[in-house]
């Protein structure tokens, strides 16, 4: 026999609400209270795949008529692509994203890692079909 309570007993349950305990606190307790500080946890990078890893500098130039997708394309090609890690976004006409990551210290000597930002796909103007080439 154990001389621990058993799981039906009322150490474990209670059929009534219980009360919380009435503390008499005087106003200067208030310097006293405990405060526990939050930790924030860095974020959980994407693993890259191996051919990511492998890859190295790749530049993707599109052309096309206005109006037939070149964005729409671009984007796609990014999107749900498991060798891609983390995507910049566009700046001016140039989409920038990453297959890797580059570790590096801070100045503080701890590791850091950034997006090698090693894909740059390029959109060109689109150009009017009827119009003049030159």
């Amino acid at each position: 026999m154990s001389s621990l309570p058993s799981i039906g007993s009322s150490f474990f349950y209670s059929s009534a609400a219980a009360s919380p305990p009435h503390l008499h606190a005087a106003p200067e307790d208030d310097a006293l209270r405990l405060v526990i500080p939050s930790l924030s946890l860095p974020v959980v990078l994407p693993h890259p795949s191996p051919y990511g890893q492998i890859l190295g500098d790749l530049k993707l130039l599109i052309l096309g008529s206005k109006g037939i997708g070149k964005t729409t394309l671009a984007n796609l090609l990014l999107e749900s692509n498991d060798d891609i890690v983390h995507v910049s976004g566009w700046e001016a006409n140039v989409l920038t994203a990453s297959t890797d990551w580059v570790d590096h210290e801070d100045n503080a000597g701890l590791e850091k890692y950034e997006p090698a930002q090693n894909v740059q796909i390029t959109e060109l103007p689109g150009y009017d079909p009827q119009g003049d080439v030159s």
